[in-house]
């Protein structure tokens, strides 16, 4: 902490600097108090803008004067003002917010998030996973007092909670590292789904979705290619929990997706094939990962039998159509990988005994 008072010191905080964001901080308070009896849209956005324009302006004219404890502190209270200002009118009178209302607090939101993040990430790029997560609670405690206050108009709990779920998504890849991040969106993702339903909030499906989204391209882009190009040991590398949990998180999905039907959207009826599908992929995708070449067929030929003993079991018969992709992946690779011979032959023209590779059905003259 000591860093934040010592990083240009504090003796020349108090002067010409140090009043303007005082003088800043009050009028934002008057449009606080303002706000709590006027909902004059206009007249808070061009609040919030001007303050934001004036912090800039500020802080890189007498950025080598203040120091990083007064910068994040003033923009602190700024924040802390316009999450007031644009929320009091609505949960004091229990009107409606219209779509000003809510850019607002997404503006207000935002702002304090780049700026924070420009002003602490040199310093203390350790503690910003901490800092982003504190930032989620903040909104998610305001999103359950805004729900108990005006639970008829759950407009701006609803935007509060979306902004704070945003928040604990982008909290991950800051604090966590390597594979770790995949295992908790995936995570976050199936509690999001869980909650959806208990909660009867159709909009923390949609979320939960694209969580998974980012979970699905994360793994398949960053992870696997990562994996892949090094040199892992079978079934105790760090990789092996990213799937792991991905395919759990999955299954468990395409679980409640089925558990809950009756508690769902018509449109949401693709939803169980899809996770198991998709859960399948990333099982087909592990095993060349994570088992050695010579098991990696016997493996595929394992999860195509259970699959399809488990579709005429429950009655599922998309697990069928994944039964047939995965022996077709299994054949594929049984053609060109798993059939191939290697022997010796002389060669006249080099007088040398040399080794050759052939392929008992992908080969040339097959193909002629």
């Amino acid at each position: 902490a000591g860093s934040l008072t010592d990083n240009y010191g504090q003796v020349n905080d108090i002067g010409p600097s140090f009043q303007l964001m005082a003088y800043i901080i009050v009028v934002d308070v008057s449009v606080l108090a303002l706000s709590t009896f006027r909902n004059w849209r206009w007249f808070t956005t061009l609040a919030l803008i001007g303050s934001l324009f004036t912090f800039g302006s500020w802080y890189l004219r007498y950025e080598g004067e203040i120091s990083l404890l007064t910068a994040q502190g003033s923009l602190t209270i700024m924040f802390l003002i316009f999450a007031a200002a644009t929320i009091m009118f609505h949960m004091i009178w229990r009107r409606t917010p219209h779509a000003l209302d809510l850019t607002l607090m997404a503006l207000n939101a935002t702002a304090f998030f780049g700026i924070s993040y420009a002003l602490l990430w040199e310093d203390f790029r350790s503690w910003m996973g901490g800092f982003t997560i504190l930032l989620a609670l903040f909104y998610g405690g305001m999103a359950y007092l805004a729900l108990i206050r005006t639970r008829e108009q759950a407009h701006i709990s609803f935007m509060a909670l979306g902004i704070a779920l945003i928040m604990l998504t982008v909290a991950v890849p800051v604090q966590l590292g390597g594979p770790w991040i995949s295992v908790a969106w995936a995570a976050e993702a199936v509690v999001l789904l869980w909650l959806s339903y208990q909660l009867r909030m159709w909009q923390l499906r949609v979320y939960s979705g694209g969580v998974f989204i980012v979970f699905l391209m994360w793994l398949f882009a960053v992870d696997t290619v990562a994996a892949l190009e090094v040199d892992l040991t079978p079934l105790t590398n760090e990789y092996l929990p990213v799937y792991l949990v991905g395919i759990a998180t999955t299954f468990m999905g395409a679980y409640l997706v089925r558990r809950y039907k009756s508690e769902s959207f018509d449109r949401e009826a693709p939803l169980f094939p899809a996770l198991l599908v998709i859960g399948n992929a990333i099982l087909a995708v592990a095993v060349p990962i994570q088992v050695d070449e010579v098991w990696i067929a016997v493996a595929w030929s394992v999860q195509a039998f259970a699959l399809m003993s488990l579709s005429f079991r429950l009655k599922v018969v998309e697990m069928r159509w994944i039964s047939m992709g995965v022996l077709a992946i299994l054949f594929v690779r049984l053609l060109i990988f798993d059939t191939s011979i290697n022997f010796t032959m002389w060669d006249a023209e080099s007088g040398t005994w040399v080794s050759r590779r052939f392929t008992l059905f992908l080969n040339y003259r097959m193909l002629a």
